[in-house]
């Protein structure tokens, strides 16, 4: 495509009034799921009728619960807008080229409308007119083969000024290397360590010159997580007329309500920088394409800029966790639906044969995609129609587009692995191509911050990053390349109609296919003498039995070839770097490189110490971990750390949450007499929780330590005293009577300045326990503590999910 034709900048600058608009309440369509900033609890996605949640609330409801609904059939005829109200359009030429275009360009005009958007590759333009007699006289120009709106409610104010378009930019260069460490919050990413990413990335993290588009709300490149993965030259906003914009502003998001395009990216490719997460594919490129506006709509135009942008400039994947609004399904058979339906089509097979794969959200309905029936949601922008007809020849957008690898979404089984259920994900057979896991997804949220969410919008990503790790160890690979083998890697996950091929499997992606013989991998490369670890292989022979001088065990691989078992160092083996040889039955050999690491080191509280006695109001509780451990800190009455058998109450959640920031005191909570914190150990292993508030009374502290490969260790327990500053009491002066020299004065005792020693006993129970011994009371009571922030939590979890609107 001729850049400066790809999305030509309008013919007039004119702006067009808004008269006679439409006032709509909006509806939820977005594709998106719960939001909780800090991840102290999930927002689960409970998915609904025509549901693809909106990033701003959270879980899935139905647009027709909230909106009032009209009765089906809909007209199959256009319908009537009425003149001033300004709509955008959608017309397709019958042949595809410049010629066709500017003879339908001339034609829009010319029955008062004005051109927003060119794309004569695949012979599609944009308009706009507040003429009511527009559409009907557009649909009979010569060599227009179809004509229809983009959206059932009028074009909103901020659309109807036509902007100047940013130009298009050429391709940036690549982006700078990646740190390699472990993240802290790996611990808590079951997703990652269920499809083989951190063993992936001892191989690869993916290579820069790769890149994702992101076609969502936008990315917060501020995040410390996504701070330097996002190229700007790469990145657009579509969200005005879909015409591209490149000035930041425009591809960023706004606030925390669209957080959901910045966890859609966290998960795809979150850096390796000893910080927070980290991705599926932290190496490669991240291009942020918004599509989505403020209020959670991705019309047509919207998303046709963006695919023609991943085809024009590069892209490898783009990952689409949304549906195209208005229409949940969109039909060939209704004469407004057909034309952005044939658009979208042409722009994906377009951005196909340019060498883009693009992966999509099969959406939270729980609907059988391949035996669709009705239909009560849409349109999601005005009045939704009860019960329209979709069992033939309607389809979700971008999913449902033949070569989009349509992602289904996997809930954490009893076993470990990913199982399918319905609350999260639409299924149905010869429609989704593979599963992936999408629920209580820790992934980065605006404002630099973390988030728990559910839904197929978050299993789309990681199929995106594993598409992504393929496309770096396979330069040159096709899309269609591409996609035979990210089905043929998967892990089995029984009925196709719900997993399709299976779940992804990133380790696959690094290792197999590549002519590397026998490979294995540990997730950071390091392990410890007293910890079981997992190690994964590929390139075996399949049943080929795997012995290891070093560690504990032996390992047979599957049918596959493959190994994933869990194994642990041999007490002999000394600390330190080493290479261990890992020998088949049937002649298979390969080094693994590990890092061995002695016993860790429990957490040490160091303040306040034992038996110190200490003023109302804030306490700063210190302590010495191995750097960069997840410490979880409990502060509480006495009483309840002594009383094992009475149920500690729980703190609040939000203090909790709260403690992440290392200098931000967080509250004691009266009411439940305790507070827990959670923080990270800095490089030398110091962490420290300031708690405001702390009454009067007798206190214990507790630390307990977590690290990346989910060991714990606790720290022994102190106890300390909060009294009042009782001041001395102020004393007038005596003036010594006049006695005669012969007589002895009597004698006067100084007054006291100082604070008189308060006793420290604790509790009626008196517990002995000296660190070195095991640690069931301490364990006992900081999980009494984690139990209770649990149920809270929970119940917050049910509020929000009774009121909570729908998400994908």
């Amino acid at each position: 495509m001729n850049k400066e034709t790809a999305c030509r900048a309008p013919r007039t600058a004119t702006a067009l009034a808004l008269a006679g608009a439409l006032v709509l309440a909006p509806t939820v369509a977005f594709a998106a799921d719960g939001v909780d900033v800090a991840a102290a609890g999930p927002v689960v996605d409970g998915g609904g009728q025509g549901a693809d949640a909106s990033p701003s609330t959270g879980a899935s409801t139905s647009a027709a619960a909230t909106t009032e609904v009209q009765d089906a059939p809909f007209p199959a005829a256009d319908a009537q807008i009425a003149d001033g109200v300004v709509m955008n359009y959608l017309v397709n030429t019958t042949v595809t080229g410049q010629a066709a275009i500017d003879m339908a360009a001339a034609a829009v005009v010319a029955d008062g409308g004005t051109v927003l958007s060119e794309y004569p590759e695949i012979g599609v333009l944009s308009a706009q007119s507040s003429d009511g007699g527009f559409l009907a006289a557009v649909r009979l120009a010569t060599g227009v083969e179809s004509a229809g709106p983009t959206r059932t409610a009028a074009v909103g104010e901020a659309e109807t000024v036509v902007p100047a378009s940013a130009g298009i930019q050429s391709i940036g260069g690549p982006l700078g290397g990646q740190a390699v460490a472990a993240d802290p919050r790996e611990v808590d990413q079951w997703d990652m360590m269920d499809i083989g990413a951190p063993e992936a990335r001892q191989i690869t993290s993916g290579g820069p010159s790769v890149v994702v588009g992101v076609l969502d709300t936008g990315i917060d490149v501020s995040h410390p997580d996504l701070a330097g993965q996002v190229d700007p030259d790469l990145s657009v906003g579509c969200t005005v007329n879909g015409i591209p914009d490149q000035n930041q502003s425009a591809w960023v998001p706004v606030d925390n309500g669209e957080s959901h395009g910045t966890h859609v990216a966290g998960t795809v490719a979150a850096a390796e920088n000893h910080v927070g997460i980290a991705g599926v594919a932290p190496g490669v490129t991240l291009a942020s394409v918004k599509v989505a506006s403020h209020d959670d709509r991705a019309y047509p135009e919207y998303v046709l800029c963006g695919f023609m942008w991943a085809a024009d400039h590069g892209f490898e994947v783009t990952n689409n966790s949304y549906f195209v609004d208005p229409y949940e399904f969109w039909c060939r058979g209704e004469i407004d639906q057909a034309p952005a339906l044939e658009a979208v089509t042409r722009a994906v097979r377009y951005s196909e044969a340019r060498g883009v794969l693009n992966v999509a959200a099969a959406g939270n309905s729980s609907y059988d995609l391949a035996n669709k029936t009705t239909d009560s949601s849409s349109p999601d922008d005005s009045k939704p129609i009860r019960g329209r007809d979709v069992s033939e020849g309607c389809f979700g957008l971008p999913a449902e587009i033949e070569g989009v690898v349509t992602v289904s979404a996997l809930r954490k089984g009893a076993d470990g692995h990913p199982v399918f259920d319905a609350g999260y994900s639409n299924y149905g057979a010869g429609v989704i191509d593979v599963g992936a896991p999408g629920s209580y997804i820790l992934s980065t949220a605006f404002g630099g911050g973390y988030q728990v969410s559910s839904g197929t919008s978050m299993a789309s990503p990681h199929v995106a990053g594993v598409v992504a790790l393929l496309a770096s160890t396979h330069r040159g690979a096709t899309p269609d390349e591409l996609r035979a083998l990210l089905e043929k890697q998967t892990v089995g996950g029984g009925d196709p109609a719900l997993y399709g091929a299976g779940v992804v499997n990133a380790f696959a992606a690094v290792t197999e296919d590549l002519g590397l013989g026998p490979i294995a991998a540990v997730a950071d490369g390091t392990v410890r003498v007293d910890v079981p670890f997992r190690i994964r292989g590929a390139n075996f022979g399949p049943g080929e039995v795997i012995t290891v001088d070093g560690l504990d065990a032996g390992f047979v691989a599957d049918e596959n070839g493959r190994l994933d078992d869990v194994a642990r160092v041999s007490p002999s083996l000394p600390a330190g770097a080493t290479s261990l040889t890992l020998v088949g039955s049937e002649g298979s050999e390969t080094t693994l490189d590990l890092l061995v690491e002695a016993t860790a080191v429990a957490p040490v509280i160091t303040a306040p110490v034992e038996g110190a006695v200490l003023e109302p109001g804030t306490v700063t509780v210190t302590g010495t971990a191995q750097p960069g451990a997840e410490v979880t800190v409990g502060l509480a009455t006495a009483d309840q750390l002594a009383h094992l058998d009475e149920p500690v109450p729980s703190s609040s959640a939000r203090s909790a949450r709260s403690a992440r920031v290392v200098a931000d005191p967080i509250a004691y909570d009266p009411e439940a007499g305790n507070v827990m914190a959670v923080v990270q150990a800095d490089v030398s292993g110091q962490f420290s929780v300031p708690v405001a508030g702390v009454p009067v009374g007798a206190f214990g502290v507790v630390a307990v330590q977590t690290l990346t490969d989910r060991t714990m260790s606790f720290s022994s327990p102190v106890f300390f005293s909060v009294v009042e500053v009782v001041p001395p009491e102020v004393v007038p002066p005596v003036v010594a009577p006049v006695v005669p020299p012969d007589v002895v004065p009597p004698v006067v005792m100084p007054v006291s300045s100082g604070l008189v020693p308060v006793s420290t006993a604790r509790a009626t129970r008196v517990l002995a326990y000296t660190g070195s011994e095991p640690a069931p009371f301490v364990a006992t009571a900081v999980l009494m503590v984690l139990a209770g922030v649990a149920t809270v939590m929970a119940k917050r979890h049910r509020r929000r999910s009774a009121s909570a609107p729908r998400g994908d």
